[in-house]
C-alpha cells in the first residue's frame, strides 16, 4: 500500500514548506494512524537542541498508533524501522527563494536536514537533494529521504557568521 498525503497547511510567514508526503508499507497493519506535526521550529516542550550544521525552517514530527498482523496475530507497530517500509518515505518540501541562505547556481537556497535518534539525543544528517519538479521563480522544490517515521529538521545553510540569525 501506498498512501500519498497532499495539500498540507501552509504556515503563515514560512519560508519552507511540506508539498506532500509518500510513503509505501513492507508490513500489514489496522487500524493504523499517522500524525503529522509541522512548525517552523522545534517547540520548547520536546527539549531537543536545533541542529548545528544549519538554521531550522521546518520540523516535521510524524508520529504513528496501530497494530500489525502476523500469523500468530496482532503485535505492535515500529515505523521508527527501515524495514517497515520497501523504500525510504518522501517528503516534497517547497522553499521560498528568499530564504536567508547560501545559494545555489540557480538561486535557490542551499538546504540541509537532520533526523533526530531519540536513543542518543542526537542529530545525523537525512537525504535532502534539489528536486525540479515544482521550482519556479519564487519557490525551489527539494525531496527529504526520511527512512522512516521520526523528528526532522529542514533549514538553510549559512555561514558561519550568520548561524543562529533567521
Amino acid at each position: 500500500m501506498t498512501p500519498l498525503v497532499n495539500e498540507f497547511p501552509t504556515q503563515k510567514n514560512a519560508k519552507t514548506n511540506v508539498e506532500q508526503i509518500k510513503v509505501t508499507f513492507a508490513k500489514e497493519g489496522r487500524t493504523v494512524g499517522f500524525s503529522f506535526g509541522i512548525s517552523r521550529e522545534i517547540p520548547e516542550e520536546l527539549k531537543i537542541r536545533s541542529p548545528s550544521k544549519f538554521n531550522t525552517t521546518l520540523f516535521l514530527n510524524i508520529d504513528y498508533i496501530g497494530e500489525g498482523s502476523t500469523q500468530s496475530g496482532a503485535k505492535g507497530l515500529n515505523f521508527s524501522d527501515p524495514t517497515y517500509f520497501t523504500s525510504s518515505p518522501k517528503v516534497s518540501l517547497i522553499v521560498s527563494k528568499s530564504l536567508n541562505a547560501e545559494k545555489l547556481n540557480d538561486g535557490c537556497p542551499k538546504m540541509a536536514a537532520g533526523l533526530f535518534d531519540d536513543d542518543t539525543g542526537r542529530w545525523r544528517p537525512a537525504n535532502l537533494t534539489r528536486s525540479e519538479k515544482l521550482g519556479s521563480e519564487d519557490v525551489c522544490s527539494y525531496k527529504l529521504l526520511t527512512e522512516h517515521s521520526s523528528k526532522f529538521a529542514v533549514g538553510g545553510v549559512v555561514p558561519p557568521w550568520q548561524f543562529g540569525l533567521s
